[in-house]
């Protein structure tokens, strides 16, 4: 419990309060470029799992008698991949765009309200 407690001699910590008033249009654009990449290819990712899960005896047995699927495949990976690659495409303009969209409507919103406050420690 002693290496929980604050020591005596220490410094006593500084708080900062500061205010975000802008955030940079192309920052705001690269770091939503980058989220959206990551995401775009977990996308991939998933399609692919769920390929594997699709191709499975037992489901895809249970697709042939529901009547889906000749042959028991009821679709081909580079077909999956591809949908998945198509997903993840439209995801990463669209969340690029939002991002730089919502930098621009923050800048417009804080140049009216005087942004927000947020405070810092250093501990």
């Amino acid at each position: 419990m002693a290496r929980f407690t604050r020591k005596k001699d220490a410094a006593p910590t500084k708080q900062v309060k500061l205010k975000l008033v802008h955030i940079d249009f192309w920052s705001a654009v690269r770091t939503g470029f980058f989220i959206t990449m990551g995401l775009g290819v977990a996308t991939i990712v998933v399609f692919i799992g769920l390929w594997f899960i699709l191709t499975n005896p037992s489901i895809s047995s249970l697709f042939s008698q529901v009547g889906v699927g000749e042959g028991g495949t009821l679709i081909s990976l580079p077909t999956m991949i591809s949908y998945g690659a198509v997903l993840a495409i439209v995801n990463v303009v669209a969340g690029t765009a939002l991002f730089g969209i919502f930098a621009v409507v923050y800048n417009t919103i804080a140049r009216f309200s005087g942004g927000i406050s947020v405070g810092f420690t250093n501990n």
